[in-house]
């Protein structure tokens, strides 16, 4: 019997306590203990008995490396090893003066930390594990270690002493001379999972990889935005210094997010690299681990506190952070200031805590609150009452603590200035999608969400002008106008500029030009020149030349731009599916209430030559062109929803389409206006019947219904006076029935598309999601409009040969009606299936499921049983006769089976 091994959950310097599997190890087995660096059996520390499905061992258990421990059952089975590592800790120590990061370690600038020294001498055993390869002695490799932080950062240091020095796989940094910082913040190990996904990792646990030249590497945070660092050499070593905004670490796991302060604890180990030949490195060590699987096993990693500041006052109470807002801040909704405080002293303290908010040296916001009996190095986190913008702008946000006899004031303040923005651009739905053409025919953009944009102040947005400057509205100014369908967005720019050139083809950012910018996934991880769905750049100059970065022209996107009195325009068409909103492998695109990364950047042109202003709708400065985290945001906005179903009939029946609408939270509902789309040769509505109300949103209601059937094309004008439809109302009722007669000459197979064409609940318009009719007879196999054991007898005899489904004795398509689930053609499997449904065992086929209205929740065909088939011996019966029995190993879940047997012809079959 093969037993589960015994789960290590806790290892003290005295106890090792656990549990097993109760339903596989009985009470009375023996758990035996072990200290090995080789998660195995190295040194016996002693054994214990299980009870009721747990165990502990009480004795002198080692400090550091690994535990690990097997359990024997009453009947002499052993397990395997179950597995602990003890994990290192190291200390981060506050700092009142943050280092540089320059790739040097200066006298005295990490005097606050508790610094490390790691050498190999002991390669098996922490700190200082050699996982691959060999260290020679500590001049070929060995480090000293610093760590310190403060109320934003962490900063880690590590001194590295080697003697052979080299930096030449840049594109593998991995590969060279590199430091590795590995963090935990939750200390759970579910987030750094490899081969399962890539890239692995998260904020709450992630790797960062910086080598002796400075090459940056690691998963999945970004470089010089979620971490930064620097590198540079020293006689006999290099310095790599590490900064990881406290904002970057997540101590809490799942979605609630939480960063560390005074007396957090986070996973965390080193890694160091050695090359010393070039090419492939030669060694691969950790401060706390086990071996190369280390990285990518957090519970392998040690720990890191951090160390609170000294008590140096007997009253002094500190301003830590500031939480909330940061320096961009979005206009247009509430925020709620946040504070982090901290109680320095020897007592405990009730004190006040202020808010005050500044514009233009104006105070236009002031808050307090109380702090109750803070203890000695306790932290609080202070929210101030909510606090809504009334203008876009720079404000000066000013906290300070208020305790009487504080003895140290320097730290009672902090200052910071939040910028509002990014803006946000909505894009509405269209029934109308307009003509790419160079212009704006009345009524054209009617459906579009529109903005003006102007430069009376050239550093706030909406309007930013990056570089040069703009005179007047009719020097530069412009409207953008959104709008999107089912298929594609739809961005127009109407640009006011009364002196235009476009003279300069090889750099056409010079000349008079829209640009227009979109980050899909709304991470800041695709610059030039990496563009790709995810962000890309797309441009229109004013004489309709076209320019892009991350799509192709004529594929995944198109434009046009034309002349007009005082200006130009230029339009955009980009399919839905060119924008990726999935950062990493995979795909999703836009739609109903997405929102994803936007700008707009206008290149004004006076006097040919180089540009005379570049200028944003939304953005920062000059780099905004290729920094995602600048750009405003475009959402689609959410708007009321009409949907139809995929659905199958059969040839000559009368179905009911169900029309099902959505409308927006708190919108009552007094009019529908429904046009749609259907082909007249597959089914068509009866006269006078088209519409059926029964059991409908709209039964039993006063509205008044008229509809006009133009062969392909149902249009519907409903509305009523008093009973209006509550958006609480609607549940997953249909709003009404279309019916619609399928042909008699329609064949398996065949399908009409309903596409709606126009929808409007009320006066606004709503989305439309298309449907789809199938003609189906599955399982009709003869096509006599029934499904009976005659049809899954053909089914058999199609599978041996005796009849071809295929062929012209049937109706068309009785070989794929023949198929109905889906799984390796037309077999017996599909038989047995025909069987059972033909006496009522079952609803739907397999590949009838998602159609409406038969869909089953969760239906799904299995795949065929495997079973093995062996011949018996043959037994005589008589008359020159012999049986060869056909043996199955088992019969559970079979309901049909499929053989081919082939014998000599000195052998007759006789049925």
């Amino acid at each position: 019997m093969e037993l589960p091994p015994p789960v290590i959950v806790t290892v003290t310097e005295t106890e090792v306590s656990g549990t097993v599997d109760s339903t596989k190890v009985p009470d009375g087995s023996v758990v035996e203990i072990f200290d090995d660096p080789d998660r195995e059996g190295r040194e016996f520390l002693g054994s214990t008995a299980v009870s009721g499905g747990s165990f502990t061992f009480t004795g002198t258990i080692p400090t550091t490396g690994n535990i690990t421990a097997t359990v024997t059952d009453t009947s002499g089975n052993t397990s395997e090893f179950g597995y602990f590592h003890i994990p290192l800790t190291w200390y981060a120590c506050w700092t009142e003066t943050p280092p540089t990061l320059d790739g040097l370690i200066s006298p005295g600038e990490y005097s606050d930390a508790s610094p490390i020294a790691v050498v190999f001498n002991d390669p098996d055993s922490p700190p200082g594990i050699v996982a691959e390869g060999g260290i020679s002695d500590s001049t070929d490799l060995s480090f000293v270690a610093y760590a310190v932080y403060d109320a934003d950062n962490l900063y880690i240091a590590v001194d590295v002493t080697d003697d052979q020095i080299y930096d030449d796989s840049p594109d593998a940094n991995w590969k060279d001379d590199c430091v590795g910082i590995y963090v935990d913040g939750d200390k759970v190990n579910n987030d750094v999972i490899w081969p399962d996904s890539w890239p692995p990792g998260n904020k709450e646990g992630f790797q960062l990889l910086l080598d002796v030249g400075g090459d940056a590497g690691g998963f999945p945070l970004s470089y010089n935005t979620d971490w930064f660092g620097a590198a540079g050499t020293r006689t006999g070593g290099y310095v790599v210094e590490f900064r990881i905004p406290l904002s970057t670490i997540d101590i809490a796991d799942g979605p609630e997010e939480a960063h560390p302060s005074i007396r957090s604890s986070i996973g965390f180990t080193i890694q160091l690299n050695d090359d010393d030949d070039g090419g492939e490195r030669d060694a691969v060590t950790w401060w706390d681990g086990v071996d190369l699987d280390t990285w990518h096993r957090e519970d392998y990693w040690g720990r890191l506190y951090f160390n609170p500041p000294p008590v140096v006052w007997d009253h002094d109470v500190r301003s830590l952070s500031v939480l909330s807002p940061s320096s961009v801040a979005q206009f247009g909704g509430p925020i709620v200031p946040k504070l982090r405080v901290v109680n320095l002293g020897r007592n405990s303290e009730t004190f006040d805590v202020t808010c005050r908010i500044e514009r233009a040296g104006e105070t236009v916001y002031t808050d307090v609150k109380t702090v109750t009996d803070l203890d000695t190095l306790q932290i609080e986190d202070v929210s101030f009452a909510e606090w809504t913008p009334a203008e876009r702008g720079t404000y000066v946000l000013t906290f300070f603590t208020q305790l009487a006899g504080d003895q140290d004031t320097s730290n009672d303040t902090l200052r910071i200035t939040t910028g509002l923005r990014p803006l946000i651009c909505d894009a509405n739905w269209t029934w109308s999608p307009p003509t790419l053409d160079g212009t704006i025919s009345p009524g054209e953009y009617d459906d579009a969400f529109s903005v003006d944009v102007r430069f009376d102040y050239p550093d706030s947005p909406p309007g930013i002008v990056a570089l040069g400057s703009v005179s007047d509205s009719t020097d530069l100014s412009y409207k953008v106008y959104a709008m999107y369908d089912a298929d594609n967005l739809y961005i127009a720019v109407d640009v006011t500029d009364d002196q235009i050139y476009v003279d300069s083809p090889d750099e056409p950012w010079e000349d008079d030009r829209v640009e227009v910018r979109i980050d899909g996934d709304e991470v800041s991880n695709d610059p030039w020149p990496n563009c790709n769905e995810e962000g890309f750049h797309i441009m229109v100059n004013a004489d309709g030349s076209v320019g892009s970065v991350g799509l192709t022209y004529g594929t995944d996107w198109y434009a046009a731009a034309g002349l007009r009195t005082g200006g130009y325009i230029g339009e955009f068409r980009i399919p839905l599916s060119s924008i990726d909103m999935k950062d990493g492998p995979g795909e999703t695109n836009p739609t109903l209430g997405s929102s994803v990364g936007f700008t707009v950047i206008v290149n004004d042109d006076d006097d040919g030559g180089n540009r005379e202003a570049y200028t944003l709708w939304d953005g920062v400065d000059v780099d905004t062109w290729n920094r995602e985290e600048d750009w405003g945001i475009l959402r689609f906005r959410e708007t009321s929803l009409a949907v139809l179903p995929n659905m199958l009939a059969s040839i000559g029946d009368t179905v009911r389409v169900p029309v099902w609408i959505d409308p927006l939270e708190g919108e009552a509902i007094l009019s529908a206006d429904i046009w749609l789309d259907y082909d007249p040769g597959v089914m068509v509505p009866p006269a006078g019947d088209e519409v059926d109300t029964s059991g409908t949103l709209l039964g039993g209601l006063d509205w008044q219904i008229v509809v006009n059937d133009t062969t392909g094309s149902l249009r519907l004008a409903m509305a009523t006076a008093a009973d209006t439809l509550e958006d609480g109302d609607v549940g997953g009722i249909p709003l009404i029935w279309l019916n619609f007669v399928i042909s008699n000459v329609a064949v398996h197979g065949d399908s009409s598309a309903l596409s709606f064409q126009k929808v409007f609940l009320n006066k606004n318009t709503a989305a439309g999601r298309n449907g789809k009719v199938k003609i189906s007879r599955y399982g009709d196999v003869d096509g006599d409009g029934q499904v009976i054991s005659w049809d899954a007898h053909l089914i058999l005899e199609h599978c041996v040969g005796l009849t071809d489904l295929g062929g012209s004795g049937y109706p068309p398509n009785s070989l794929d009606a023949a198929d109905v689930t889906g799984v390796m053609g037309v077999t017996a499997y599909d038989a047995s299936w025909v069987l059972r449904r033909a006496v009522g065992l079952i609803g739907p086929f397999p590949v009838e499921e998602g159609w409406y209205p038969w869909s089953a929740p969760g239906g799904k065909v299995a795949v065929p049983l495997e079973r093995e088939l062996a011949l018996g011996s043959l037994r005589k019966v008589g008359g020159g006769e012999y049986e060869l029995p056909v043996i199955i190993d088992q019969m559970a879940g079979i309901y049909s089976g499929q053989m081919e047997l082939r014998y000599g012809s000195s052998w007759e079959f006789a049925g």
